[in-house]
C-alpha cells in the first residue's frame, strides 16, 4: 500500500461470481485475478496496483462477494464492506442476467453516504436476452467478449476526482529554482540504505515544482545554513529533530515539518490544529489513541509507543491512558478516547486519512471544542418515541453519570452531591415518563439531566471509569442491541464483580441516591445495586443477557470470544474504578449471562 498511496483507488463490490475478478482482468487484459465458478472464490479484499489506460497509475480492489454466508462469511463481507474507507471509485458489479438485489442496493446506499462516485455496472450481457436499457450511472458489459469494456473504462475516467490534481506535499509554498534544506535524523528507526516514504515523496514534489533540496542530518545543519551562501525558501525537518532545528534556525527562514506538511495533504490540517490546542485541557488519565498508518518493527525509542507518551508527559505534565493502533487497524470505538493523534498517513490514500478524521470527528471527541455552546431542546419533539427508547434513554443518562461517579477519586465532594442530585432527578421522573412519555414536566426534566450528564459536569475533578460503556459496545457491535439496552443489561454484573473495591463508595451511592439505611458499607452496596438493577427493570429494559431478546443465553466458548473481543484481543483492560482485563471482563460477561 505504501507505494500506491497516491493512485487512484478503484473498487469493485458485488454478489459471489457476479464477475467482479472477470471484470478487472477484462479491463486490463491480463489474467491478474484468480476466475472461478465456485462461489466465493475471493475471500479477502486483493488489491493490485497497475496501469489503467486512459486512467493511468491505479489500484484495483477486488472484494468478497455481498452475499456470503455463515460467520466466516459475514467477516469476509465486514471486510469487503471496509474497503469504502479507502475507495476513491466504486464499481457495484450485477449479473446481468440476474439484476439488481437487495445486497447491491444496500450497497450502493452506504456508498451514496459515503459520497463515493460510483458506476453500476451489469457484466453477463453476453448471456442476457435483455437488451441495454437507460439507468443512471450503468454501464453493461460482457468481461467473457469484452464488450462494453473501453466504454466502462472511459465512464471511470469522468468520475477520477480533479481536485486531487492541484494537491501538493510542498510544491505550491516554493517557487522554481527555489532551494529547500530536508533535515532527516539518522536514528536507530531509520531503514538501512533508504530514505523514509515521507521524505522520498516530499523530494520528489520539490524537484516538479522545479526546486532544489538539500538533504543533511540535524547533526550538520547549522554548518550548511553558514557555507550554503543563500538563504532557504524553506527548511522541513523530521518531527524528532523539530526542537533543536528550531533553536538552529533564524527566525526570517520558514520552518515546518514532514507530519505537518502531510498533515495538509492528506487531512484536514484546520480541524488538526483544534485537536492539538484541545491538549491543553485534557485532564490526568485522559485516554488518548496514537495512530500510524504503516507498520514497522518497533525500536527501542520507538516514536508511537516512547516518544511522543513521553513529550505529552512532559508537556502538560500529567500521565495519560495510552493505546496505540498501526496500520489497517484504526479503532471503532472512537467515542471512548479523549484524543487521538494519528501520523501524516503517507502509506494511506487521501480518502482513508479524510474517512479517519471524519470517523474521529462523528465520535464527538471529549473536548471543548467540539461540544456545541448551547442547546435547544422541546419536550414536545419527544413525545413520539417509543416506549423502549424512552427507556434507553434514561439508562444511558444515568450511566453517564454512573460511569464518572464510581471513582477512586476522594475529597470530591461538590460534583457528588451534582451527580447524585441528576440521578435522583431521572429515577424520579423517568417513572413517570416510562407510564406517559408526554408529560411535558418528566420529559422536560429527563433531557435537561441528559444534557448534564455528558458535559463533564458530573465527573469534574474525577477520573472516568467507563468500563459498562466499553462493555456495552462489545454488546451492540456483536448482537445490534440499542446502547440503552446494552448497558442495563451488564451494569449489575459490573457493580457484583466491582464494588469490592471500594464498598464504602456504592455504599454512599445507596444512601444518598436510593435511601438505604443500612450501616452496614457492604449490606448497603448490594442493596444499592439491587435497587438499581430493579429500577432498570421497572423500565422494561433487560438486566442480563437472557432478558435481551437480541442476545439470549450464550455458551461458556460464546461468552469468552465477547471477552476476547471487548479485550481488543487480550490487548487492552477497561476501567479505572477497578482495572478489568479479558478475564475480568469475561467474569462479568459471565453473571450477565446468568
Amino acid at each position: 500500500m505504501s507505494l500506491n498511496a497516491d493512485r487512484i483507488h478503484i473498487a469493485l463490490f458485488g454478489k459471489r461470481n457476479a464477475g467482479k475478478s472477470s471484470v478487472i482482468n477484462a479491463m486490463t487484459n491480463q489474467e491478474l485475478a484468480i476466475v472461478s465458478d465456485v462461489k466465493g472464490t475471493t475471500t479477502d479484499p486483493v488489491y493490485k496496483a497497475m496501469e489503467l489506460l486512459p486512467l493511468g497509475p491505479v489500484v484495483m480492489i477486488d472484494t468478497p462477494g455481498l452475499d456470503d454466508e455463515g460467520e466466516l462469511g459475514e467477516k469476509r463481507v465486514k471486510k469487503a464492506k471496509e474497503v469504502l474507507a479507502k475507495a476513491d471509485i466504486a464499481l457495484v458489479i450485477m449479473d446481468a442476467t440476474a439484476g439488481m438485489t437487495e445486497f447491491e442496493e444496500d450497497m450502493i446506499r452506504l456508498i451514496e453516504d459515503r459520497k463515493i462516485p460510483y458506476l453500476k455496472v451489469y457484466n453477463k450481457m453476453d448471456l442476457s436476452n435483455a437488451q441495454e436499457w437507460k439507468e443512471d450511472k450503468a454501464c453493461f458489459v460482457s468481461a467473457k467478449d469484452k464488450k462494453g469494456i473501453w466504454e466502462l473504462k472511459e465512464e471511470i475516467g469522468k468520475l477520477v476526482p480533479t481536485d486531487d490534481d492541484t494537491l501538493k506535499i510542498v510544491g505550491d509554498l516554493v517557487c522554481p529554482n527555489d532551494f529547500v534544506i530536508l533535515v532527516v535524523p539518522i536514528d536507530s528507526a531509520a531503514p538501512k540504505g533508504r530514505l523514509i516514504l515521507p521524505q522520498q515523496q516530499t523530494i520528489r514534489d520539490l524537484l516538479e515544482a522545479g526546486a532544489a533540496s538539500i538533504v543533511v542530518r540535524e547533526t550538520e545543519l547549522e554548518k550548511t545554513l553558514e557555507e550554503i551562501g543563500k538563504k532557504p525558501a524553506l527548511v522541513i525537518t523530521d518531527s524528532q529533530a523539530f526542537g533543536k532545528v528550531s533553536k538552529i534556525v533564524p527566525e526570517d527562514i520558514k520552518l515546518t515539518s514532514f507530519s505537518i506538511l502531510f498533515a495538509r495533504y492528506k487531512g484536514d490540517l484546520e480541524e488538526e490544529v483544534r485537536g492539538v490546542k484541545a491538549l491543553e485541557h485534557l485532564e490526568e488519565g485522559a485516554k488518548i489513541l496514537i495512530a500510524e498508518g504503516c507498520t514497522h518493527h518497533r525500536q527501542c525509542d520507538d516514536i508511537g509507543t516512547v516518544k511522543i507518551p513521553r513529550w505529552l508527559k512532559q508537556y502538560t505534565g500529567k500521565d495519560f491512558d495510552i493505546h496505540t493502533s498501526s496500520g489497517n487497524s484504526f479503532p471503532e470505538d472512537l467515542d471512548t478516547y479523549d484524543l487521538v493523534i494519528h501520523c501524516g498517513g503517507c502509506t494511506l490514500n487521501r480518502r482513508e486519512m479524510k474517512n479517519r478524521i471524519a470517523r474521529v470527528k462523528d465520535a464527538g471527541l471529549s473536548t471543548d471544542f467540539n461540544r456545541p455552546a448551547f442547546a435547544i431542546m422541546n419536550p414536545e419533539l419527544t413525545y413520539t418515541l417509543p416506549k423502549y427508547q424512552v427507556g434507553c434513554g434514561i439508562v444511558d443518562i444515568m450511566m453517564h453519570t454512573l460511569d464518572r461517579y464510581f471513582t477512586q477519586t476522594e475529597n470530591n465532594e461538590l460534583t457528588d452531591e451534582i451527580a447524585e442530585g441528576l440521578l435522583r432527578t431521572v429515577i424520579r421522573n423517568g417513572a413517570v415518563a416510562i407510564k406517559d412519555s408526554q408529560d411535558y414536566n418528566a420529559m422536560s426534566e429527563i433531557m435537561w439531566a441528559g444534557s448534564l450528564s455528558h458535559n463533564g459536569i458530573t465527573g469534574l475533578g474525577a477520573e472516568k471509569d467507563f468500563a459498562v460503556h466499553q462493555l456495552g459496545h462489545e454488546l451492540s457491535a456483536k448482537f445490534d442491541i440499542a446502547h440503552g439496552a446494552s448497558l442495563s443489561a451488564v451494569w449489575g454484573a459490573w457493580a457484583t464483580y466491582v464494588y469490592d473495591a471500594k464498598p464504602a463508595r456504592f455504599a454512599q451511592y445507596a444512601r444518598r441516591v436510593w435511601n438505604v439505611e443500612e450501616a452496614d458499607d457492604v449490606k448497603a452496596a448490594q442493596e444499592g445495586i439491587r435497587k438499581t438493577v430493579t429500577y432498570f427493570a421497572s423500565l422494561d429494559m433487560p438486566t442480563s443477557f437472557r432478558e435481551a431478546k437480541e442476545i439470549g443465553s450464550k455458551t461458556d466458548e460464546e461468552v469468552k470470544q465477547m471477552a476476547h473481543g471487548c479485550s481488543y484481543e487480550g490487548t487492552r483492560t477497561i476501567g479505572s474504578f477497578k482495572v478489568c482485563d479479558e478475564n475480568d471482563i469475561y467474569e462479568i460477561y459471565k453473571l450477565a449471562n446468568k
